[in-house]
């Protein structure tokens, strides 16, 4: 298949969708720029051709064997900085950013992506200084953050969608979860709305159980105990679906804990008391399987139940 040829899959996929060019396009590209792809008129950077195509669903991941020898280039780099960002390697971070800020289109989803990076990093200097007593520079290195994602969010998400239409990129979808201090209930509601119609098992698998922890953090907060234990167990049931152990520890650690919230100085407790220690103990195997330092973290609290 030709490169061109993505164009008749998303008109094909958008009108089986039943969703408008308006809507698919919004914030990403003019209907006039959009109408030209589907009819092949025009061959646009696979970085517009990827967040049309994740928007309807559509897995974008094998979109390489597409690349022109500029498309490739930028693809590999991105790789590189993912790498660089996942191995929590500041400095050879910011060497790959650097250098693939040097070679981007700069348009706007270039621009985008950048940004998110550019929070990430930021993010990973904060992490490093969670035990450190320089709360001013941690202070300004969270707003740093904030404000990347807020210039990255602001790209393609400035206008708000019409009501019941959740279109998002995995790029726009990253942003909306990457965490500084505290998600927004609104945003999680906003991106689990997306995953509940999403097709793919995947997906929903890989970024619904976060979803639901973050949830139940915040509903926590609120008192809302109830509620979050209903999140918790909604994320364990997705957790299971999948291959991938990613937040099963956390999850069962937290469903532990809330548990506590929940049924301690009541008449159930004893009872309630052997699930808590149920789930604690799967999070301490989880945790030291491995090999996470928060498994001391969840044998101390076992202590007190």
């Amino acid at each position: 298949m030709e490169k061109n040829k993505l164009g008749e899959i998303i008109q094909f996929c958008r009108k089986k969708q039943k969703i408008s060019q308006k809507d698919l396009c919004r914030g990403l590209c003019s209907v006039s720029t959009l109408s030209r792809i589907e009819n092949d008129e025009i061959d646009k950077g696979i970085l517009l051709i990827q967040a049309l195509t994740e928007r309807l669903g559509i897995d974008s991941r094998r979109f390489e064997f597409f690349l022109d020898d500029t498309d490739y280039k930028s693809f590999m780099q991105r790789r590189k900085i993912k790498i660089a960002l996942r191995n929590k390697d500041i400095l050879l971070s910011e060497k790959e950013i650097r250098y693939y800020e040097k070679i981007m289109e700069r348009e706007r989803l270039d621009l985008q992506y950048i940004k998110l990076q550019r929070a990430k990093l930021v993010i990973l200097k904060l992490r490093k200084l969670e035990d450190s007593e320089d709360r001013g520079t941690a202070m300004a290195l969270e707003k740093q953050a904030k404000q990347f994602l807020e210039e990255a969010e602001t790209l393609t998400m400035l206008n708000k969608p019409r009501e019941g239409v959740i279109l998002l990129s995995m790029t726009e979808l990253e942003i909306l979860l990457t965490k500084v201090r505290e998600h927004s209930l609104e945003k999680l509601t906003y991106v689990e709305s997306f995953i509940n119609k999403h097709d793919s098992l995947e997906l929903k698998i890989k970024v619904y159980p976060f979803i639901q922890i973050e949830r139940a953090k915040l509903l926590i907060k609120q008192g809302h105990i109830e509620d979050a234990l209903v999140a918790l167990e909604q994320g364990i049931a997705m957790s299971e679906k999948g291959m991938s152990y990613q937040y099963c520890a956390d999850l069962q650690f937290l469903y532990a804990q809330v548990l506590k919230m929940r049924w301690e100085g009541t008449e159930n407790w004893d009872e309630m008391r052997k699930v808590c220690l149920k789930h604690c103990r799967h999070a301490y195997y989880l945790y030291q399987f491995d090999g996470d330092k928060r498994k001391a973290e969840v044998e101390k609290w076992e202590s007190t139940v």
